[in-house]
């Protein structure tokens, strides 16, 4: 699935993606980091855990650090962590600035294997606009394409029923690409 979101970027169709994954595959697949919202940040990078702001590049190596007696320590001696959201914290600010206007200016969303059950990113499929066609590609129907076939009155949502990569590959036949 991830390389055909980078596709979605080289062709200059894709506005953003919004993804609750901490893996960073978007961006290893080739989609600027400007155009990724990590909504549950990521597994690749460290923080302080006093000073968020003090951001580090990875976790040191542990198998480099020898036999680790403490977990290691930013250089003012806070803990380090991994820059994931936690329950209960706040997600990132580029989630806050930038879905608004993303989901307004919305002209076809895509959703991507997902159980639609861990707001706020969740309630991101009813942001865009009543007229936006809204494809999702998951194991199950979910959210609002729960009953989507069986509404007569379904004018925008369509369901992929199985594996990502199996709706990915579709989609780019779909394309023809």
């Amino acid at each position: 699935m991830h390389h055909v979101l980078a596709s979605l970027h080289e062709r200059g169709i894709l506005r953003r993606i919004y993804t609750q994954n901490i893996d960073g595959l978007e961006a290893a697949a080739g989609v600027p980091e400007d155009q990724i919202v990590e909504c549950h940040g990521s597994a690749l990078r460290t923080i302080c855990s006093h000073n968020p702001e003090h951001q580090l590049s990875s976790l040191p190596c542990l198998a480099a650090m020898g036999d680790l007696k403490e977990a290691p320590r930013c250089s003012c001696g806070a803990l380090i962590r991994p820059d994931i959201v936690f329950f209960g914290e706040q997600l990132p600010t580029t989630f806050h600035n930038l879905s608004g206007k993303d989901m307004h200016e919305c002209d076809l969303l895509i959703v991507v294997g997902t159980g639609l059950s861990v707001y706020p990113v969740a309630g991101l499929v009813n942001r865009v606009s009543s007229l936006t066609p809204r494809l999702l590609i998951n194991r199950e129907a979910v959210g609002p394409w729960r009953m989507c076939d069986a509404n007569p009155e379904n004018y925008r949502d369509v369901l992929f029923e199985g594996e990502c990569d199996d709706g990915a590959a579709e989609l780019q036949h779909a394309l023809g690409w």
